[in-house]
């Protein structure tokens, strides 16, 4: 089969995955259905289409639980030989906590992203690219020595059409298929956009050595395995799209109804002298007279309320708070951490899960890296904060601890650690290097 064939799990994620986008992306339009699917009047269908107002709290949830994860410093370590990764993660300038913000918004929304840790031997550097979840297309497993292994993994990449041509901005698409051959040895092909293959390369190790596994990393809102998560997202971005369905209902109720109506109204009139009276036909809406026949009394018409629609998107904005998203509405006064914790906990069980994914994909990768880089992957350590609120230091406990302290109870660090996790004291130890734009 061709490279370019897409795996049936990946098939069936793919609609959920450009959901999603366009919410959060505020390009969902595509998403409404037009008021009246068979009408030819396009030009109402457009309006109706543009009138919607697409209030995003699926971006804002994205963006709120991003903050509660980077609202503390990630802690980090590298051996000398990978300090350059800080900098520069990717090979394309993204530097290490640019990279992190990435991941977790990624995960977010699709449940699902890749690391790749690639050796360039022109520079003598291992870079880690990551691809989103719509980039990994196609994975298959093999079982070698006894051992369960990803056997070929297909990554579809948009690369320039013309590369020497400085002003040409087209792009055409491209796969690299990482595979482990008959014996279990690592190498890539690359395929052109009409699956004609392009190259093949075993890839080595520092020492010479062919490598034993596929060195790329799959990160999971549930598991770091070749497997589809759930998109965590996925059910707030469905709600939104109802409620961004309901507002162009509304929206379109208002201009059609919103604006009083001109009736004169004789009565009893026959169907002729109707029509000779209304020539040009019926023109439902504001602007517009509607004239019965001769002798009747002009009447202003104003239509009732519908809050149909209304009350729609009241209900989901409701439902959207109570499975979890945030900003939708503020609480009465500062909440405080516990309080805080049980009204979102569901929703930061799934984020703890998640951010601790993302921790252990990335130090994995690093450790392959320093296969690449013969440095020592004993010195690498990544860590992102998973105290998505703050505590609240009790000035007695403290007072508890001090006389711990003299009766040998416990020790100095452990008063040292409450201190640091209640933000009494600034946790220096291990803190994250801050690439320059950062400083």
């Amino acid at each position: 089969m061709p490279a370019s064939t897409l795996h049936p799990d990946y098939i069936k994620a793919a609609p959920r995955y450009k959901l999603i986008r366009d919410i959060v992306n505020n390009d969902a339009m595509c998403h409404i259905r037009s008021p009246e699917p068979d009408n030819p009047d396009s030009k109402r269908n457009e309006q109706y289409k543009k009138d919607g107002i697409l209030t995003n709290f699926t971006n804002l949830t994205r963006e709120g639980l991003t903050g509660l994860i980077f609202r503390k410093k990630l802690k980090l370590s590298l051996p000398p030989e990978l300090n350059y990764l800080i900098e520069d993660f990717n090979g394309s300038g993204i530097n290490i906590y640019q990279f992190s913000q990435y991941a977790a918004s990624e995960v977010l929304q699709t449940g699902r992203m890749g690391l790749l840790i690639d050796f360039y031997n022109n520079s003598g550097k291992v870079y880690i690219k990551p691809y989103c979840a719509e980039s990994i297309t196609n994975w298959k497993t093999k079982v070698y020595n006894g051992v369960v292994k990803n056997s070929s993994i297909t990554l579809k990449e948009s690369v320039d059409a013309d590369p020497d041509d400085p002003f040409d901005q087209t792009k055409k698409d491209q796969y690299r298929v990482l595979r482990l051959d008959a014996s279990g040895f690592y190498f890539q092909e690359i395929y052109d956009d009409e699956d004609n293959l392009i190259s093949s390369q075993y890839i080595k190790d520092y020492n010479g050595n062919f490598l034993d596994q596929i060195p790329f990393v799959f990160i999971g809102s549930q598991n770091n395995d070749q497997e589809i998560d759930p998109q965590p997202l996925y059910d707030l971005a469905i709600l939104n799209l109802g409620h961004y369905r309901n507002s162009c209902d509304y929206e379109e109720s208002i201009f059609i109804c919103g604006q009083p109506y001109l009736v004169i109204d004789p009565g009893d009139v026959s169907k002729e002298d109707f029509d000779d009276a209304n020539k040009g036909g019926l023109a439902f809406g504001s602007r517009k007279a509607l004239v019965l026949g001769a002798g009747g009394k002009p009447v202003l018409l104003q239509a009732n309320a519908n809050q149909l629609a209304a009350q729609a998107m009241s209900d989901k904005l409701a439902e959207a708070a109570r499975i979890g998203a945030r900003l939708i509405e503020a609480a009465g006064g500062r909440e405080t951490a516990e309080a805080a914790r049980i009204r979102y906990g569901a929703q930061h069980s799934a984020l703890y899960t998640l951010t601790s994914n993302i921790g252990w994909a990335v130090t994995k990768s690093l450790k392959i890296a320093c296969q690449f880089m013969n440095a020592n992957e004993a010195l690498v350590k990544y860590v992102l904060n998973k105290d998505f609120y703050e505590d609240t230091a009790d000035p007695n406990l403290i007072a508890q601890q001090m006389l711990m302290i003299d009766k040998g109870i416990i020790t100095k660090d452990e008063v040292r650690q409450y201190a640091e996790r209640t933000g009494i004291i600034e946790n220096e130890e291990n803190d994250l290097y801050i690439p320059r734009n950062y400083r």
